[in-house]
């Protein structure tokens, strides 16, 4: 089951025990970093130094992957189609353990054939499956994607609805700003202005640059309220 997602205090936690040179906090708390979510904001050159560091000590192979994919590991300086074939193949040794970062990146990579032979819309799907149903909001997210779409899988805005819900109610910020949209447009939902707001105010936050748009939709959605109420 998922639990409610705090990356400030992930952040807290992740840094004490890199600054102990513990190279699989110094891999999580790049990743963090790199991607900046929950409060926290991005700040690649520490992500970047702290993914070299956890590179060099080879003992968290996804995100040993991730520093290939990203160009921040000796690789770097091979042709990218190397590269990409690298990291996938240490995606798919983290995914053979059924870690949910690894089986995520590594359909990321079937998706868009990075570092496989072509891309397979299908198998990303199997691999965002199997890391969403191990509690990662994020594949959550990219799976609910995949529903919307019709990527992969038939086109299910239902579906697509319930594996947002479920990354939001993990405090997924993603999670939140696509189940705003779902219920102002009335994808998966019926159309209810309320429940927009809801899950926009829940995923607003003007220090960051993806909550902004949280931040936009809500004034939208508190101005289209506010042109109903006057009818």
């Amino acid at each position: 089951p998922n639990t409610l997602l705090d990356h400030r205090a992930a952040l807290h936690w992740f840094s004490l025990a890199a600054d102990r040179k513990d190279s699989c906090a110094q891999a999580n708390l790049g990743l963090l970093l790199h991607r900046g979510a929950g409060g926290v904001k991005r700040d690649l050159a520490t992500a970047e130094k702290n993914l070299r560091l956890s590179y060099k000590a080879g003992s968290c192979p996804s995100a040993k992957a991730y520093a290939v994919l990203l160009g921040l590991a000796p690789e770097a300086e091979v042709p990218r189609v190397e590269r990409f074939t690298k990291a996938a193949d240490l995606f798919r040794a983290s995914a053979d353990n059924e870690d949910g970062f690894g089986l995520g990146w590594l359909g990321f990579c079937h998706l868009y054939g990075l570092g496989v032979a072509r891309p397979d819309a299908g198998v990303a799907f199997e691999l965002f499956f199997r890391a969403a149903m191990l509690g990662d909001s994020y594949w959550e997210v990219q799976l609910g994607n995949l529903f919307f779409e019709g990527i992969g899988v038939g086109k299910d805005v239902g579906k697509a609805y319930s594996w947002y819900a479920k990354a939001a109610d993990a405090g997924n910020p993603l999670g939140k700003a696509n189940v705003g949209m779902m219920y102002a447009l009335g994808h998966g939902v019926p159309v209810t202005l309320a429940g927009a707001g809801r899950a926009f105010r829940a995923c607003a936050d003007p220090e960051k640059a993806a909550d902004q748009v949280c931040a936009a939709n809500l004034k939208r959605v508190v101005a289209a309220q506010a042109r109903r109420s006057r009818r």
